[in-house]
């Protein structure tokens, strides 16, 4: 009984890792730009020192960071 559950399961594990989106992530030398799933992409990055607010700030912080456009953050 146990084995045939675990053959099930192993089977829709194998169905269920084939179902997840294509993304792609290159570099076109040609034009200097990221491609990411088929568009250019620009990094557009800030800094956030975590150590020197209160850690009640930070998810405040990072999402006026993500308002203002930034998709890379480095702390």
């Amino acid at each position: 009984m146990y084995q045939q559950l675990y053959v099930l399961l192993i089977i829709i594990l194998c169905i269920c890792g084939d179902c997840q989106l294509e993304q792609s992530f290159g570099i076109d030398f040609d034009r200097n730009t990221f491609i990411k799933d088929g568009k250019p992409f620009q990094y557009i990055s800030g800094s956030i020192h975590m150590y020197r607010m209160p850690r009640e700030y930070w998810n405040d912080r990072l999402e006026k960071m993500w308002a203002a456009g930034l998709n890379a953050i480095q702390t």
